[in-house]
């Protein structure tokens, strides 16, 4: 048994450290220990929702779901974040359990639209992967140890399709079985090649009509250089930041590109295939803006703005900006 006292203590001597994700992670657990499964709830997500790495806030979101399976916030954050890790089979998995909640709870309008987007990201993985077909059990109620039963070990294994099948046709299946797992390992070494990449430090300056707009990967050691933005180095294992310029040679830089940068600015790949931001509160609060009054209204405009964004490694090869003119601004530094 814990002593309740003695976690209670613990408890208040982290709240007079500093709130760092580890030490409100710390927290959580203290409050799980104590039973007190509400407040542990609330310090995991907020280390969640701050954590500028993906991977860490997954585990955190899917502990979450752990501790209170029907957290609808929970299933939302981590769906959205498996999505923009192109871990699609995975994110349906979590859609599934989430639609079913939403059916129980009777919330007809959510569960519609939850079963749409299953739709859709099966329909865009069988596009790429047209023999990978995920398939959800509509009619069975879906748990958690359905889902991590079906995450496992299956019944049917390489080597009861081989003794089912007849003697003559043994020596094919080895051989299409071997083909196969050569090009997963073959796969699997390209994938951890191009993770294990850091992108090298790029920048790009342009002018389009009365702007001039730049775009700057950042690497380790320039990030040293910029006290205003709190991320270390360690953060930059699992993402790539960019810094992005915007001057307005006469006129103005349209308050949507401030306001709404996620809606704004998208990540590039080496195709030049877009994704969203990763989301942190780093990129919030790293904004820094000159305004002027009367260029553009009779109030104070926008005629120059640093931004700073999260990128997935995935799609560290430039970005997209868009509402700044008619056509979307490009800047690719990196093409293959």
């Amino acid at each position: 048994m814990f002593d309740s006292k003695e976690i209670d203590r613990k408890i208040d001597e982290l709240l007079l450290k500093e709130q760092t994700p580890e030490n409100l992670n710390l927290i959580g657990d203290l409050f799980l220990k104590k039973g007190d499964k509400k407040r542990a709830v609330d310090y995991f997500m907020r280390v969640a929702k701050n954590t500028t790495m993906p991977r860490k806030a997954i585990a955190l979101y899917k502990k979450i779901l752990r501790i209170s399976p029907l957290d609808t916030e929970a299933y939302e954050a981590l769906i959205d974040l498996l999505e923009r890790s192109y871990n699609i089979p995975e994110a349906i998995k979590y859609l599934d359990l989430l639609s079913h909640l939403y059916q129980n709870k009777g919330e007809t309008i959510k569960f519609t639209e939850t079963q749409r987007r299953i739709r859709v990201l099966k329909h865009d993985w069988e596009k790429v992967f047209p023999s990978k077909e995920i398939r959800t059990k509509e009619s069975e109620p879906v748990t958690f140890e359905v889902m991590e039963k079906e995450a496992g070990e299956t019944d049917v294994t390489p080597d009861k399709i081989i003794e089912s099948t007849p003697p003559r046709r043994k020596t094919i299946w080895i051989i299409a079985m071997s083909i196969l797992i050569l090009i997963i390992l073959f796969s699997s070494l390209l994938l951890f090649r191009d993770r294990m990449e850091r992108p090298k430090e790029h920048h790009r300056q342009i002018r389009v009509h009365n702007y001039d707009v730049s775009a700057s990967s950042l690497t380790e050691e320039s990030i040293k250089t910029l006290p205003q933005i709190d991320i270390t180095p360690e953060d930059l294992k699992s993402a790539a930041l960019y810094r992005i310029t915007i001057k307005a040679l006469e006129g103005c830089i349209p308050h949507e590109i401030i306001d709404k940068p996620f809606e704004s600015i998208a990540c590039l790949n080496y195709k030049g295939i877009e994704s969203r931001p990763l989301y942190s509160h780093v990129t919030e609060g790293s904004k820094r803006i000159v305004y002027k009054y009367g260029v553009c209204s009779n109030s104070i405009d926008i005629v120059f703005a640093e931004l700073y964004t999260i990128c997935p490694m995935s799609h560290s090869s430039g970005v997209k900006i868009k509402g700044l003119v008619t056509e979307p601004v490009l800047i690719l530094w990196e093409r293959r």
